[in-house]
């Protein structure tokens, strides 16, 4: 009796196992170039915009000293390194150049990526 009771139940696990193995399998959604970079994207945005807004303003100039971190930008000038980057890139996708006086908001700031060109007859910083 025992052996049957054993025989019946391999048999029922074999050939629900051959149920299984049959079923058909959907293949996974091929996605488009365009749909991995936008989640791409987006996913970067949402952790970068949110490490923008979560620190206080009074600490964007907050720049780490303890190592070789000589001339590093500080947190404020990297996000705005950041937003002058996506914009430029998004330009060149597009195929224009960034508009000069670009402004955009960095925390409670409002911060000018590009700076719009001095007026004629202004004089202006000489380079080094």
């Amino acid at each position: 009796m025992k052996k049957m009771y054993v025989a019946s139940l391999m048999l029922l696990l074999a050939c629900s196992g051959l149920a299984i193995a049959q079923a058909p399998v959907k293949p996974p959604e091929r996605r488009t170039i365009q749909q991995v970079l936008d989640r791409a994207v987006k996913n970067t945005e949402q952790e970068f915009v949110s490490a923008a807004d979560a620190m206080p303003e009074d600490k964007y100039s907050f720049a780490p000293t303890n190592g070789e971190f000589k001339g590093v930008r500080n947190f404020g000038e990297q996000v705005k390194h950041v937003a002058a980057v996506n914009y430029e890139v998004a330009a060149a996708m597009i195929g224009e150049k960034p508009r000069a006086g670009t402004i955009v908001s960095v925390g409670a700031s409002q911060v000018a990526l590009f700076p719009a060109p001095p007026v004629e007859g202004e004089r202006t910083k000489p380079s080094s």
